[in-house]
Parts: C-alpha cells; structure tokens; sequence
C-alpha cells in the first residue's frame, strides 16, 4: 500500500502517462487527501525498442509506485493500459489492483507473452544496440501482479479504498473492456470522475456487451484514439463491402494471409469467415492466439463451421509455409511487427497468385504500412523479398469509436470537464476544439481540454 502521503488540499488529476500526449503507455493518478489512485498502467509501444525501454523505465520511475494505494484498469488485456503493471510490482507496487469481471482467464496468458517480449528486446539491445539492459520485468512479477488483482463485476459499485468507490460500465471494445465511474467523498461531498479507457459504440462481437452511457461526472477523461476524419469507417456502412472484399480474395487468391492481433481481432476474424461462408482450410498460426482462444471466458467452437486447423509447432508453420494449398491463414502480430506473420510473408509475398488481408490499423514505418502503400521490396526479417501479392485492407475491424462517434457519444454526457487523452496530439487538437464548437452550438457549458503530458487537472 502507499505509504501516507501528505494531505492534498485540492486534489487533482496528474496525466503522467504516454497516453496524454499519445495513443500508449496509459496512466492517470489521482490525488485525493492523502491517498494515490491510479487507473491503468500501460506499456509505451512505438515500435522502437531502445526508445520503449527507456521510456518505460522512465514512466515506472515518475509514477513512484510504492506511494500508490490502488490501481484501477479500465481493460487488462491489452497491454498499453495494463501490462506497466510488471513493471510496478517489479519496482515495488503492492497495492490492490482492481480489473473488470471477465480478465483472469486470460490475463496469465497475456502478462507471461509480455515478459517473452521484453527478456527478448533486453537480449536485442544488449547484442545489437550495446546497452546494458537488464529485461523490464521476470517471470516472478507475473505472479505478483495476479496475487494483487481482483476482479469486480459490471454495474456494481464497489470500495476501493477508504471513501473511494467505483463502479464498471461496458465500454464496447474488447472483451472485459469497462468504462469505470470513480466517486470520491470528503463527508457530504463528492466528486465523480469517470474513465472511458477505450470505448466502441457499434456492436462487434457476441463476446462483447455495447458500449453503455456512463452517468453524470464532474469530469471525464476520455479517449480519441481515431479522432481522425479520414479513418471514420462504420460496420453499418462498411461492413458489407468488406465481406465483398473478403471473398473475392478468398475465391481469386491461392494463400491468404491474414495477419491478426492475438486477442479479441481473432475471433471476429474467425466470425466473420464463418458469415461469410468461407470452406477451405483456415490455420490459426499464432501460438499466443490459441492460448488465447482455449481461454476465452465463453467456449469457442468455431472448428465447427470453419475447416479449422491449429497450428503450434514451428514445424507445421514451416511445413504450410512450403506448401502450395489454397488456404486461409491468420497469424500475428496484426502490424507484422513479430509473430509467424513474418515468416510466412517470405513465402507468399513473391507470388502474385498469394494475398494479403489486412484487417485493422498499421503504425507509420513498420512493415505492414509499407506493404500497404505498395512498396514493391521488402525487408523481411532481414531478407529483401519482392512484394508481387495482392494486397487488400478491410476497413470494419477497429474496436475503437471513430471520429463521429466520438463526438456523438461524448456530446450526449453529462459533465462539467472532458480530458481527452489517447491519441496522435495534432489529431487529439483539432478533434478537441471541434467537439468543443458542437458542445456550444448544443447549448452546453461542459469545457473540452486537450490534455497535455504531465499536466495537472484540479477540481
């Protein structure tokens, strides 16, 4: 538990994390009388190793997590807002860590890759980069992360620490994905903030309840993750046009990669190659993935209406890798940043009669942005490798709300204050000011703030 802290008078909102100024490393504190709340605690991921191992190391540091007397996620099984969490107890966190009903089953899988990946990137920057580094976290701090948390359920409001009380909502993105209302009392008064962690309006998945209008707050800290015009695809419009997409590469194309993320845009993919009636063998390539999909808090039983095939051991990677069958294949990571994707793009991306399905965002700079401008050579995996696939990106698979959605849902909450945070800041500047013009023209008092890093928010 924290270690008692000096009374604040006013207390405030401190938007230490990344995501204050971008789309990872989420992390608020909130000072209340004496006590340190966090709410999320997420990993920095830009793609670059040595600038995400610093970068953590610093965030962990700022957060002086032996003073923190809670810790509140918003969705746990995605790693930039929660999987900091190693990072904290590694560095002395012991405080009760509260998740949404719905974590524990798959929570193991995804801290235990993440410690995977990060005693890998500390052997990379030790042998490529000459850094003495130390991995961010072990093994021993997977088990000290779940002895501390403790799973709430859906619109129950329940104590956190003495005179703070929260209470999940369905926020819509990914399975165990909540909105959390938090109440602070100093006697008769209290003060409600409420956390949107990441939220989608449209509904996507049976695994995942809508999304769920929060009740009035004194302030609302919110996301903007596709506060962009350009990217405002809907499944009600796009959808359709999708499946068309889907199938005519199915039917046209001999192999067909589909690089997926691990949790959660697995088994939409796997939905939608069943709405669509797909009958070849499909491969699930990604060993995380059917941890994952073995896990999932309701039976899967996809290899019912699909000619599924799971895929374990590198061997029968490389075996279907050599193979020539008309197949579909879904692999990670989504972005092709690691994960078996790679491997079989060595393979596929040489033969114009192969595919490539894209189905979700891809940062600037890594290999999937570069597949999908066109670029015609390839490095993959150290390897030049011609690009001669075909190459289709489907549109309707973001868990995030877009741009109007956004402003559609946070226009219909009653608060004073709205903090938006998570997103690209020029984005996140123009989204502010403009949802700020729709609050207005509503006849609205509630004041938008674009929340800058390490800014300090009183109430």
């Amino acid at each position: 538990m924290g270690t008692g802290l000096t009374s604040t008078k006013t207390p405030y909102l401190h938007f230490i994390g990344n995501n204050a100024s971008d789309v990872t490393g989420s992390c608020t504190i909130i000072r209340w009388k004496n006590k340190k709340i966090a709410v999320d605690m997420g990993l920095i991921q830009t793609n670059n190793i040595v600038v995400d191992y610093k970068s953590n190391k610093e965030q962990v540091k700022a957060l002086k997590v032996k003073d923190i007397d809670a810790v509140i996620i918003t969705h746990a099984l995605h790693a930039d807002h929660s999987n900091g969490l190693l990072l904290g107890v590694h560095n002395g966190l012991k405080c009760p860590i509260y998740v949404p009903q719905g974590t524990m089953q798959i929570l193991p899988i995804m801290l235990a890759d993440s410690v995977k990946i990060m005693t890998q990137d500390a052997l990379k920057l030790q042998h490529s980069h000459g850094m003495k580094a130390l991995p961010l976290a072990d093994e021993a701090d997977i088990e000290k992360v779940l002895s501390l948390c403790v799973e709430k359920p859906f619109n129950e409001r329940y104590k956190v620490i003495e005179d703070v009380y929260a209470t999940n909502y369905h926020a819509g993105h990914i399975i165990a994905s909540s909105q959390v209302l938090i109440e602070l009392k100093d006697g008769y008064k209290v003060k409600k903030i409420a956390f949107t962690g990441d939220i989608n309006t449209e509904e996507k998945s049976v695994s995942v309840p809508p999304i769920q209008q929060i009740p009035y707050a004194d302030i609302v800290v919110g996301e903007a993750t596709y506060s962009d015009k350009s990217r405002a695809y809907s499944v009600k419009k796009d959808r359709w046009y999708d499946k068309q997409l889907a199938k005519t590469a199915i039917e046209q194309y001999n192999k067909i990669l589909i690089p997926v993320f691990a949790n959660q845009r697995l088994e939409d993919i796997l939905q939608f190659l069943v709405d669509i009636n797909v009958t070849i063998p499909v491969y699930i390539d990604t060993p995380l993935g059917i941890k994952i999909y073995n896990n999932w808090i309701e039976k899967l039983s996809f290899e019912e209406a699909l000619d599924l095939h799971f895929i374990n051991e590198w061997t029968d990677s490389v075996a279907i890798q050599n193979k020539d069958e008309h197949c579909v294949i879904l692999a990670s990571s989504g972005m092709l940043t690691a994960g078996r994707a790679i491997s079989h793009l060595k393979t596929l991306l040489p033969n114009p009669n192969n595919a490539v399905l894209f189905c979700g965002y891809s940062s600037p700079n890594t290999l999937a942005s570069d597949i999908k401008v066109g670029a015609r050579e390839l490095k993959v995996d150290g390897e030049w490798v011609k690009n001669n696939a075909q190459i289709y990106n489907l549109k309707t698979f973001s868990s995030h709300a877009n741009y109007f959605q956004l402003k559609d849902y946070y226009t219909k909450i009653s608060c004073n204050k709205i903090c938006v945070v998570h997103s690209n800041f020029a984005t996140k500047v123009s989204f502010c000011e403009e949802l700020q013009e729709e609050l207005c023209e509503q006849g609205k008092s509630t004041r938008v703030i674009c929340v800058s890093q390490n800014q300090k928010i009183y109430f």
